[in-house]
């Protein structure tokens, strides 16, 4: 008996193997725009074999918390290995390689892993189950991750959809449609697209070894009509990220280089004078790899759900130092801005404009008043009413500055506040823009108008000064249908408030690269810092 039942399982396992066949697919898939992707060899075609064997496998896999999502996914698929099929294995590693293209690191969804258990199953001669299953879902794990990167960024704490992620896994691979996964999942927006595109352009200009030129500023800087070999050098970093053609190399600084110095400083958001001076010349010498860094850090931006365009209200862009306001998907404003200095940072916020204040009158910030005022005062007892300022103790109660002894103040004990009274001189100019925060920020105008020439402009200690104030009031108040003239609420000679029957959603947003209307790409300074942390999250 035990002879015949040696003979059944030999016999069967004669036919199992000999019923195993292999075939080989070729697809047509985005390897060719995922060459920058970690290089691996072709995956060898997954042989046939029988599902039910490796589902059994597949059902003893889940038995802890962490693998109880992944139970789900395979419940939904009825417990069939979603990856068995050579077709399906091999777009499966495709499409992880292709995350390179969404500015993310294929090995961390396990491309080698999954390339090397893979090698592993492919030298034994032996068909064993368990290591396929165990392949598939170290695949389904991979592509999981990817899914929830893309829909939600990298560590992002939002709570995530798991039956969506499942639901477009396994209608993808049902379909044969698993290449499209990551086009379901990445941000459906224009900021995210072109900078897609602008991460492959940027990588075939890393090619360039003159991409990578560092070119000392020449003490002066240079202009149309100079000639210099400083030039030459210039023109062969600007033909290496596509700004002139490679047959420019004379070293005449002439009307066409002036030309393509101009659209340097304005993609690099510098004024556009066509004068190459020391930033000029600073931002020349960023590498391919600031660029793509750059890009890479704001797609995970938008990953995360920020978005720089609203169908209605006003968007402020940080780094970019620009107001942008919006009614019914239409640009309707635009405005520069000058933002809180690296010590007093803007903030990223939303809220809502409920109301305008016209004639506004300044509480100076604590801060302020001890560090920049007292000690002024306390040389001068005239100082506050020079700049149409008064004091008023903590009740409210205004003090003759006269009368008050400043040498007994300093910053830990003073007991006053500061006010500055609405005129020319007054520091929120002839309007405001109230909305709710925990920071006590607003929007106003200004009359140092002055500092909205500079390239950076990191002044405030936090409040938003919008250049063209006036107008911002006079388009909002219209769209709210207030069609009283603006000179009216000024000629009132004291703080008007004027209450707006439908708020306008506010939101300050940190994006250091946009694309403008016509999808050029235009990049800024990380002027407080934020990138280098999304960028070190990504390359973990």
């Amino acid at each position: 008996m035990a002879i015949l039942k040696i003979k059944i399982h030999f016999l069967f396992f004669l036919f199992f193997v000999t019923g195993c066949v292999t075939k080989e697919t070729h697809i047509q898939t985005v390897a060719d725009k995922a060459q920058d992707a970690v290089t691996v060899a072709k995956p060898d075609t997954m042989p046939a074999f029988n599902k039910k064997m490796i589902s059994t496998e597949l059902s003893g896999f889940f038995t802890d918390a962490q693998s109880s999502k992944l139970k789900n996914l395979y419940l939904q698929n009825k417990n069939i290995p979603l990856w068995f099929d050579s077709t399906a294995y091999t777009q499966a590693v495709l499409l992880i390689k292709s995350a390179s293209e969404n500015g993310l690191n294929p090995d961390k969804y396990f491309l080698n892993d999954i390339i090397f258990k893979k090698t592993s199953i492919n030298k034994t001669t032996l068909f064993d189950f368990k290591q396929y299953a165990e392949l598939d879902t170290l695949i389904t794990k991979g592509i999981k991750l990817y899914c929830a990167d893309l829909l939600y960024g990298i560590n992002n704490r939002l709570q995530k959809n798991n039956r969506l992620i499942n639901s477009i896994i396994c209608s993808s691979v049902k379909s044969n449609q698993v290449l499209l996964i990551s086009e379901k999942c990445e941000p459906n927006i224009k900021l995210y697209k072109t900078l897609k595109k602008e991460l492959t352009k940027y990588r075939q200009y890393a090619k360039n070894k003159d991409a990578y030129l560092q070119i000392t500023y020449p003490a002066k800087a240079l202009k149309k009509g100079d000639k210099s070999e400083t030039v030459i050098l210039l023109k062969r970093k600007l033909s290496a990220f596509g700004y002139l053609p490679d047959s420019c190399k004379s070293n005449i600084f002439n009307k066409n280089l002036e030309s393509t110095i101009k659209k340097f400083q304005a993609t690099n958001g510098l004024t556009s004078d066509g004068i190459a001076g020391r930033y000029t010349f600073a931002f020349v010498n960023r590498t391919p790899e600031y660029y793509t860094n750059t890009i890479k850090i704001n797609m995970e931006r938008c990953r995360r759900k920020q978005n720089i365009v609203t169908s209605d209200g006003i968007v402020i862009n940080i780094p970019e130092y620009r107001l942008r306001l919006y009614y019914s998907d239409t640009l309707a404003f635009t405005a520069k801005i000058i933002v809180g200095k690296v010590k007093k940072k803007t903030p990223l916020l939303k809220s809502n404009i409920e109301y305008l204040v016209f004639n506004p009158c300044w509480t100076v910030p604590n801060s302020i008043a001890v560090k920049k005022m007292l000690p002024k005062l306390k040389n001068d007892s005239n100082y506050l009413a020079k700049h149409n300022m008064f004091i008023c103790n903590l009740s409210g109660k205004e003090i003759n500055s006269a009368n008050i002894d400043y040498s007994r103040y300093s910053s830990g004990n003073f007991p006053y506040k500061i006010f500055q009274r609405h005129g020319a001189s007054n520091a929120l100019g002839k309007v405001k823009f109230m909305f709710s925060n925990k920071y006590h920020i607003y929007l106003h105008d200004t009359p140092s108008k002055y500092l909205f020439n500079k390239d950076f402009r990191t002044f405030s200690s936090g409040c938003i000064r919008v250049q063209n104030a006036m107008l911002l009031a006079k388009i909002i108040l219209r769209n709210d249908s207030n069609f009283t003239k603006l000179s009216h609420y000024l000629s009132k000679g004291y703080p008007e408030i004027v209450k707006l029957k439908t708020y306008i959603p506010i939101q300050t947003v940190y994006f250091t690269c946009n694309i403008d209307s016509t999808r050029k790409v235009h990049f800024f300074k990380d002027i407080y810092g934020y990138d280098m942390q999304i960028l070190k999250e990504l390359e973990k």
